[in-house]
């Protein structure tokens, strides 16, 4: 299972897609996935259409959690990776998508590939299809970036 933690500072028209991107890549990998969305005290319609999206999912493993004050990103997502159990954790901003329907098998074969490999990151695309940025493999202190 991975724990994937996603942090919403008034993102009321992006977050709803990215969790629907989520659940619609579950539909076709057997790694079950648990959901832990933080909104960070936002100010718009974020708790609104998160509140619906929530409800119209009971029962599945996501989880919606409001912070009362905004201390900031890092607080939220160390708040957000703290919930979950798991030894896996993916960390996505509110106005993503996950595009890949197999992510999780990939995500976890970088990671089965060596036990020292600490941090992975994804490839960013933007809305033009263009590659933003290829993430990070590597340790804590070797990071590789690729870019």
């Amino acid at each position: 299972m991975i724990d994937i933690c996603i942090v919403s500072y008034n993102y009321d028209q992006y977050i709803i897609p990215l969790l629907d991107s989520l659940e619609n890549c579950q539909k076709y990998s057997n790694i079950s996935q648990r959901i832990f969305c933080i909104d960070n005290n936002s100010t718009d319609e974020s708790r609104f259409v998160l509140d619906k999206w929530f409800d119209k999912h009971r029962g599945i493993e996501y989880y919606l959690k409001y912070l009362y004050e905004n201390k900031g990103y890092s607080y939220a997502v160390n708040f957000g990776a703290r919930q979950g159990l798991n030894p896996y954790i993916m960390i996505l901003n509110a106005d993503m998508l996950v595009l890949d329907r197999m992510w999780k098998e990939k995500f976890l074969k970088v990671f089965d590939s060596n036990p020292a490999i600490g941090v992975v990151g994804c490839k960013l695309i933007d809305q033009f299809g263009n590659v933003v940025g290829a993430g990070t493999e590597g340790t804590f202190r070797e990071r590789k970036f690729r870019a």
